[in-house]
């Protein structure tokens, strides 16, 4: 019977308790039930003021009931059996919970359950005159909870049961996501720990887990190639710190089973080959196959039988029905028999020195008749498991001449797996990368060159006809690339443009000087998901509407992989993903924009096994904007200072689960958007200057409203919420740092949330900008590794993510130190928490004031701010390491699937890379025009040293602030934007370009579109007073450079009042210049005629870096001519003229406008240091470029 006990505390515990009592009797001291009675008890309730503490497990615990009275004392002893009770959900998900029966009447009593596995058996005695001895055995099954506290729900994901294990190819990664509901007041805070156990028999087998396996993670990752063959249970267990007794379990279920092996003939598995009448060839599968199952190949674990025919074959189920192995006794009697004593010679072909093996088949010259074609077929099973097995196909063309062996394979052979017989797969929606080689006397080839065939199915012969494809035409312009090379890359364009072709053929032709060879391989499309559909409801809703997509009725031959969801708003070809399912039925939230409502536009990607990918369009989805989003930010705001918390928003994060995670970061990473641009809108609505908040992105730009002047109070404003929104941020991307990385799916949706969310590069505080630095880092590292196994598609959009976030990780932690955005609040007060241990800390050298004083400036705010830049420019440096190798690991990922001629583009408001295969022979004066103003012209000549056919990679790299630097002194970099160009040979090495500065490589730089141009200053020269009758009026110009690697050039610009008048300009270094009739210490002059004059009005003069470096100032002078000086060497100007000398004091009459300026051209060494040297200010710098 179930009753419930409520003790009243401090804490108001309840306690549900179910009990059943079952009473014994016993004549020994040991556990043993001889008679068992099962009877009814009712329990009493009673309340009394007691304070309880409770720490519970599995647990057998002594229970004791005292009464007391002023007579008598009676003492009952009860042995109480705690159990287990299990309880299944879903056929998933376990429950295990403690429930403990009591039954107690008690006053001021203190009540202490201590986790124990104990059984105790006591004597009662009930008088002084008889005593016997009973034991009660009470078996229990009770739940005890916490106050708010409850187990947590678990769904894996997949899910499955052991009747109907998930499958999974031993030569692919896997893993299972665990979607956890945390339902606990007292933390968030969780202990997992995954078991893994064989049901190849039963499922209570635990296997010894590779240590590659990770099993304290809330998903666990399993690498290819670590589990056997067969079927496993996967157990999470999940307990809560906060209460340790309570535990949840789920389970899934997978089976591992084989991948099926690449059986080639010959290396690379080509389709066809061609080979000489005259000489033998061998066919080796037991060297050149492969199990993508096992790590190295044993070719003694395969038995092989080999078929020869010349007929086509198109079906491989045509192998068994029709052809005979080559040694049966009755193969040389079949009608298609390759083998006919060609020869005249008793033997034709045989196997390998190790006949046992049959891993080598020769076939002896003359055996084949030449300007025929043979089909070579080869079966192979596992000697342990003959139903293993692969099936390995090549046609083999005859030739009189000497024929080089040429082979074909995919750059990607996991893409290229035997789809349909001789075919290969092929994906209509990725590019196909090929590469040939030649195996033999290749010295004298002479051309290369590729051909592409459509093949249609001729029913009646049962046979694939091939149809030559014009891939020369315009209309195929960027469809192929290296057609003329030992690679070819074809777009997926030409694959999409031509649905109803099923079969291609891309053949290789190498010409020789005296003869020709060639090769081919075959393709069979990768038929698309279909016959299918989605839906996504509501069709409107708020920040907090949970929307479902549902996609059903997929159909494909492969299975469906997963779903991917993508988002954009108006420009469909840079979507925004949003996550990713295994399962057809998920859910997301969505967030507005900046207006009342937005529409935003959603595609789900259905992706199967093989890697084709079918886009179905879902309806506009409206998101209304209303208040729930800043109360949400209010809430997290208030939720995430805590360090424990019940939250749902904060518990979601805790969960760890890679969906739950990723979309609430990504949904409030929107509202933080959104939130972040009001604040900086207003801030320039109210004349807050852009160029001291923001950098302005490559793309989008903002601008100061200049008609109006900023207040101490909108500044204040906009400092409390853009500190506000940076803490939340800062405590945001911990969560993201955590997550593990997986399948490119995984990767490429982390670095996408992380592109999104550090795109407010003036909210990242250093912590933030280090972590995602650091998580990029660890992304592009992973990208790498995978990058020669996934597709083009993929590796450019994750590369396109993870790009985009280690620049924002440099341009904000940058922005600081280049006087660009503000310090940051949580960044100012970590710098000045002196750690325990900083007198052990030599480098930091906290104790030493003149490290961070401005020089006799000892104030504590010169203090703090000079320890944050201290922290701010040693993490820039580590960023700026990490980038370099995100930017490596990058281009050694896309260098694999580039060919010559091809190239891969990134242009986002955050960075701009280009990365293209050429020749060196191309970059004789080319041009690179990246984005906007910015250019790089090579020269026309330049000291290469290498063979102008030499293949090379081309890497631009544009990014919007040009880093600090680690020097103490300033560079005037801050209003920069930077570029990169580095010349790479095949393997990422640096391929040095040597030129003279007659024929330099000329690079023109942006600045940012905010910078604030100097304006020009009014010179009131007609009032001027000449009282030491001097012939110019002089201008004084510091031009010290605090940084000694530096030099910088000159630029004057002056705008006359009165655009008729012309004036004389002279010059000079460190001291006042002076020219007249007896006099000429000048080092420059320049005459200045109204012809001069540029369209915006104004006379200039340039002096390039070299001639200011070691000078501190310049001093000029102008003089205004007169009208006879005017007419005499302007108007009738010759340059035997000279200039117009004169003895007279200056006069003006009319005033004139002014501005001086500096521009330098720097380059970043190995050291983090800025330098000039070998660099040359060209004189066509204005103030929107260098």
């Amino acid at each position: 019977m179930t009753t419930e006990i409520t003790t009243t505390t401090e804490s108001a515990t309840t306690t549900e308790t179910t009990t059943t009592t079952t009473t014994t009797t016993t004549t020994t001291t040991t556990e043993t039930t001889t008679t068992t009675t099962t009877t009814e008890t009712t329990t009493t309730t009673t309340t009394t003021e007691t304070t309880t503490t409770t720490t519970t497990t599995e647990t057998t615990t002594t229970t004791t009931t005292t009464t007391t009275t002023t007579t008598t004392t009676t003492t009952t002893t009860t042995t109480t059996t705690t159990t287990t009770t299990t309880t299944t959900t879903e056929s998933t998900t376990t429950t295990t919970t403690t429930e403990t029966t009591t039954t107690t009447t008690t006053t001021e009593t203190t009540t202490t359950t201590t986790t124990t596995e104990t059984t105790t058996t006591t004597e009662t005695t009930t008088s002084s005159t008889a005593t016997t001895t009973t034991t009660t055995m009470t078996t229990t099954a009770t739940t005890t909870k916490l106050p708010g506290c409850l187990p947590p729900t678990i769904r894996l994901v997949p899910n499955a049961s052991s009747t109907a294990p998930v499958r999974f190819f031993r030569s692919d990664d896997f893993y299972i996501l665990s979607n956890m509901l945390l339902r606990c007041d007292m933390s968030a805070a969780i202990t997992t720990k995954w078991a893994l156990h064989s049901c190849n028999t039963t499922c209570s087998s635990p296997i010894q887990i590779d240590e590659l396996i990770h099993v304290n993670f809330n998903d666990i990752f399993i690498p290819a190639r670590t589990l056997p063959y067969g079927v496993y249970q996967l157990t999470l267990t999940v307990i809560m710190e906060a209460a340790t007794n309570i535990t949840s379990t789920a389970s899934t279920y997978v089976m591992v089973i084989p991948s099926g092996i690449q059986a080639n003939l010959i290396q690379m598995g080509t389709s066809l080959v061609t080979r000489r009448y005259q000489k033998n060839f061998a066919l080796d599968p037991g060297t050149f196959s492969t199990n993508p199952d096992e790590v190295r190949w044993d070719a003694s674990d395969w038995n092989y039988a080999y078929y020869c025919t010349t007929a086509s074959l198109f079906s491989s189920s045509q192998l068994m029905t029709s052809l005979l192995p080559i040694d049966d006794p009755n193969y040389m009697i079949q009608k298609t028999s390759c083998f006919k004593n060609n020869s005249g010679n008793e033997i034709e072909w045989e196997y390998s020195s190790n006949v046992y093996w049959k891993s080598t088949l020769t076939i002896f010259a003359q055996a084949l008749k030449p300007n025929k074609t043979y089909q070579f077929i080869v079966n192979m099973t596992t000697k342990s498991n003959p139903i293993q097995q692969g099936v390995g196909y090549l046609l083999v063309h005859v030739e009189d001449n000497e024929s080089p062996l040429i082979t074909i394979a995919c750059i990607i052979s996991k893409m290229c797996a035997v789809k349909f017989g001789e075919f290969r797969n092929l994906n209509p929606t990725t590019q196909l990368a090929l590469y040939s080689t030649c195996g033999e006397d290749c010295s004298t080839i002479q051309q290369i060159k590729w051909l592409v065939y459509q093949g249609f199915i001729n029913a009646s012969l049962n046979t694939v006809e091939w149809i030559l494809f014009d891939s020369n035409s315009t209309n195929h312009d960027n469809m192929f690339f290296g057609i003329s090379t030992a690679n070819l890359t074809v777009s997926k364009d030409i694959f999409e443009q031509n649905p109803a072709v099923q079969f291609w053929r891309f053949k290789v032709l190498y010409s020789f000087s005296s003869t020709t060879a060639f090769s081919v391989l075959s393709f069979k499309v990768n038929q698309k998901p279909r016959n299918g559909s989605c839906t996504i409801d509501p069709l409107n809703g708020t920040a907090e509407t949970l929307f479902t997509v549902v996609c059903s009725h997929w159909f494909d031959e492969d299975d469906i992989k997963y779903y991917s969801l993508y988002a954009w708003n108006m420009d469909s070809s840079h979507p925004i993903m949003l996550g990713y399912s295994y399962e057809p039925t998920f859910q997301i939230r969505l967030s507005a924009g900046n207006h009342y409502a937005s529409s935003q536009n959603i595609s789900v990607h259905i992706r199967d096994k093989l890697d084709a990918v079918t886009q179905y369009n879902l309806p506009s989805v409206i998101i209304l904007n209303d208040e729930t989003e800043t109360e949400m930010f209010n809430s997290a705001t208030q939720y995430l200072s805590k360090a424990n918390n019940s939250e749902t928003f904060v518990q979601s994060l805790a969960s760890d689960y890679q969906c739950t995670v990723e979309q609430a970061i990504a949904l409030f990473n929107q509202i933080l958007h959104k939130l972040n641009t009001k604040n900086i809108e207003l801030a320039l609505k109210e004349g807050i200057s852009m160029e001291n908040i923001l950098v302005s992105s490559l793309i989008d730009q903002l601008h100061t409203n200049s008609n109006k002047s900023s207040t101490s109070s909108a500044l204040s404003d906009y400092f409390t919420h853009l500190n506000l929104q940076a803490n939340v941020r800062d405590r945001l991307v911990t969560y993201m740092h955590n997550l593990q990385m997986m399948s490119i799916e995984n990767i490429q949706w982390q670095a996408s949330s992380l592109a999104q969310f550090t795109a407010a590069t003036n909210q990242l505080t250093r912590a933030a900008s280090l972590r995602a630095s650091d998580k990029c880092h660890q992304l592009a590292f992973s990208l790498k590794r995978l990058a020669n196994q996934i597709l083009y598609e993929d590796v450019r959009a994750t590369s396109t993510e993870i790009i985009n976030c280690i620049n924002n990780a440099l341009t904000a932690i940058n922005a600081p130190l280049q006087n660009r955005a503000s310090v940051l609040d949580l960044d100012l007060i970590r710098s000045n928490v002196i750690s325990v241990d900083y007198e052990d800390d030599a480098e930091i050298g906290w104790a030493d004031p003149s490290l961070f004083a401005n020089g006799d400036e000892f104030s504590s705010n010169s203090f703090e701010m000079n320890r944050n830049s201290f922290f701010q420019k040693r993490t820039a440096e580590t960023i700026a390491q990490q980038a370099n190798e995100v930017i490596s690991w990058i281009t050694e990922a896309l260098s694999i699937h580039l060919t010559q001629d091809q190239h891969a583009t990134i242009n986002t408001s955050s960075v701009f890379f280009s990365l293209e295969i050429t020749t060196a022979a191309s970059l004789y004066g080319k041009p690179i025009r990246p984005i906007g103003h910015a250019m790089i012209q090579f020269p026309s000549k330049f000291d290469f040293n290498m063979n102008p056919n030499t293949t090379m990679s081309l890497r631009t790299i544009v990014q919007p602030l040009a880093p600090a630097g680690s020097s103490q002194s300033r560079a005037y970099t801050n209003f920069s934007a930077s570029i990169s160009l580095s010349v790479l040979n095949r393997d990422g090495s640096v391929i040095p370009i040597r030129n003279n500065t007659e024929d330099p490589i000329e690079f023109i730089i942006p600045r940012d579109s905010n910078f604030r141009v100097p304006t020009m200053n009014l010179q009131n020269v007609t009032s001027a007073k000449n009282s030491e009758n001097q012939n110019f009026y002089l201008h004084y110009v510091n031009i010290t450079q605090a940084n000694k690697n530096l030099s910088m050039s000159l630029h004057f610009e002056m705008r006359p009042l009165d655009k008729d008048l012309a004036y004389l300009f002279i010059y000079r270094f460190d001291r006042p210049p002076q020219l007249n009739t007896l006099a000429d210490h000048t080092d420059g002059s320049a005459l200045w005629c109204t012809l001069d004059l540029a369209k915006n009005g104004y006379y200039s003069l340039f002096i390039d870096n070299h001639r200011t470096a070691e000078h501190h100032s310049v001093v000029f002078g102008l003089r205004e001519l007169n009208s006879t000086e005017t007419e005499q060497y302007c108007q009738y100007y010759s340059v035997n003229n000279g200039l117009p000398l004169s003895d007279r004091a200056f006069n003006f009459t009319a005033n004139y406008e002014i501005r001086v300026y500096q521009s330098g051209c720097f380059y970043l060494d190995s050291n983090n240091n800025w330098q000039s040297d070998g660099l040359s200010v060209s004189m066509q710098i204005n103030v929107q470029h260098n």
